[in-house]
């Protein structure tokens, strides 16, 4: 085993309402990054991060777990942290620690009240922050209103880096805001998609949130900014540099849209994490 170095470690906490998915998404980040064979079901007691007998007989954390894999070259420790109010001194000490943290949101119930101190730990401690609205592939689930809400209840730097491709049982995949490619999953759990050209129903939405994207990232490039406001066509590598400063700088919190038990989704957030 070589030497570890910093610029490739990324420590991560993932923190969320209970319930909202957050073991079933640090199981299928292991299982993307091929670090396990198959996914562990909570109900089945078998995910890596919920091994302790009374976490696997309540289905849910109790403690901050630590998870380390390895993908595109990048050494990953993720703290998957407990949900639940009574542990709210686990999920705070996780975040301290985490260089940055994604903060789950069940896309079918929406922000709830640990969602909130997740995000209110995040600040006190000023670390980037990806949202992943997750279930998405669950009846009643809402991609837009969730949005919303994160964005009204939490903070309007929050701005679409995917979108969604269907809803409930149709969703089946998650477009690129930035470079506009489609990545369509095979469905049932695979770790195969293919990449893909946008459905024609989301070239309007795609557009918007492109545009409110590059507003808000040019903010943290005066160059970029001048050449905006000019009406120049900024490049996509440009724009992606420039996103990475806006992220480190909590000028721009990325959604990405998933499902972590139908495993759509979650190649696309491990690359944000290990970029």
């Amino acid at each position: 085993m070589g030497t570890r170095k910093p610029e490739d470690t990324r420590t991560i906490a993932v923190a969320a309402h209970g319930g909202a998915g957050k073991t079933s998404l640090v199981e299928a980040m292991l299982y993307d990054a091929g670090a396990i064979g198959r996914l562990g079901k909570i109900e089945e007691g078998n995910t890596v991060s919920d091994f302790d007998l009374e976490e696997q007989k309540r289905q849910i954390s109790i403690n901050t777990s630590v998870i380390t894999f390895d993908y595109k070259g990048k050494n990953l420790f993720v703290l998957d942290t407990p949900g639940y109010a009574d542990f709210v001194g686990e999920l705070r000490s996780g975040m301290r620690v985490a260089d940055s943290v994604v903060i789950l949101v069940s896309g079918v119930d929406g922000v709830e009240v640990q969602t909130e101190k997740a995000y209110d730990f995040a600040s006190d401690f000023s670390i980037p922050v990806i949202f992943f609205i997750n279930k998405l592939d669950r009846d009643n689930a809402d991609y837009d209103k969730t949005l919303k809400e994160i964005q009204q209840v939490l903070t309007d730097k929050a701005l679409p880096l995917f979108l969604p491709i269907g809803q409930e049982s149709n969703f089946k995949g998650v477009v690129n805001v930035l470079s506009g490619k489609a990545y369509v999953y095979k469905g049932g759990g695979s770790k195969e998609f293919e990449e893909s050209t946008p459905p024609a129903d989301l070239e309007d939405k795609l557009a918007a949130a492109k545009e409110a994207l590059i507003e808000r990232i040019v903010e943290v490039d005066d160059d970029l900014m001048m050449r905006y406001l000019d009406g120049e066509e900024l490049k996509e590598e440009e724009l992606t540099a420039a996103l990475k400063k806006a992220v480190f700088q909590r000028v721009v919190m990325p959604v990405l849209p998933g499902s972590a038990i139908a495993n759509v989704g979650v190649f696309q957030l491990l690359d944000v994490i290990s970029d």
